[in-house]
């Protein structure tokens, strides 16, 4: 059985659990806040907190920053998720978090504890590694961003018809990936299936046999996503062909070029992601911007 549905059906199989509790890692709020049913505090309490985690963001090191709480009974379960097509909504939540804090934010095991005060602890997996990216919204906004985001992903149809999930995982592959080829391919991909989800093989008026490049453009005057530059998407898409199909003796791009606009992609597909959740005025978003465009 997937991991994520054993935990859910091991959750929903036991009639005495009072409260689960999810050690949450990489992620950074400023206070503590409910949401859905789901309580966020620092871990270890406020007392010397942003010392903490401004060590923790100073390292690439995993660690334990926010325990989630949710209590429940036998006819109040968890809500199901909707983004990663299995387990509970709280991966929906750190999902987001991921991607709007640019870390692999998760949790490693969920603690049942019963009603008569034993306890159980059932281990989540994370299929991840840590990733750490641009942080494009701040401590300040995690209740915000989650709220708009959450509300935005659960209108009919939006999962199946934006590609986010497919797009959000490939960004943190991107981030995670331990070479920059892998990490501008996963970039690559998480881009074009965004683009392809958006056009659903009508490409309207651009033709069937138009290149990634034009649908990229395409794309992007669709949604006025003015940082996209002309010639960006034709760049990427030569990129993709150094790597994809190209000999090693006969790429186009030099190391540092190839890191530049790897970098470049990483960031227009995380402002994509966030555009397509509807959070688009974050703080940090334009310190992304200016990166984009230096």
């Amino acid at each position: 059985m997937h991991p994520q549905r054993e935990i859910s059906a091991t959750m929903r199989a036991m009639p005495t659990v009072a409260r689960v509790e999810y050690p949450v890692y990489n992620l950074w709020i400023q206070r503590p806040f409910e949401f859905e049913g789901y309580t966020f505090t620092p871990a270890g309490g406020m007392d010397g907190y942003q010392e903490r985690v401004r060590g923790m963001l100073a390292t690439p090191e995993d660690c334990h920053t926010v325990d989630v709480v949710r209590d429940t009974t036998a006819t109040k379960f968890a809500p199901l998720s909707c983004l990663c097509n299995s387990g509970d909504a709280i991966e929906d939540y750190l999902l987001l978090l991921s991607v709007g804090q640019g870390r692999n934010v998760h949790y490693k095991q969920a603690r049942f504890c019963h009603e008569d005060g034993t306890e159980e602890v059932t281990h989540c997996y994370t299929g991840r590694g840590l990733a750490r990216g641009e942080q494009a919204i701040s401590p300040f906004e995690v209740e915000d961003y989650l709220s708009t985001a959450v509300h935005r992903c659960r209108l009919p149809g939006w999962v199946e018809d934006r590609g986010f999930v497919s797009g959000a995982f490939w960004y943190l592959e991107s981030l995670v990936a331990p070479n920059l080829e892998i990490r501008f391919v996963s970039a690559w991909n998480g881009m074009m299936a965004i683009v392809h989800r958006y056009f659903q093989g009508k490409w309207e008026g651009t033709g069937e046999a138009s290149s990634p490049s034009l649908l990229f453009l395409a794309f992007r005057d669709a949604h006025e996503y003015d940082f996209v530059l002309d010639e960006h998407p034709e760049i990427w898409h030569e990129l993709s062909q150094d790597y994809l199909r190209r000999h090693p003796n006969a790429r186009l791009f030099s190391g540092r070029h190839a890191s530049l606009y790897t970098r470049k992609l990483q960031l227009v597909l995380l402002l994509v992601l966030l555009d397509l959740a509807g959070t688009t005025e974050f703080a940090r978003r334009d310190s992304v911007l200016r990166d984009i465009r230096r």
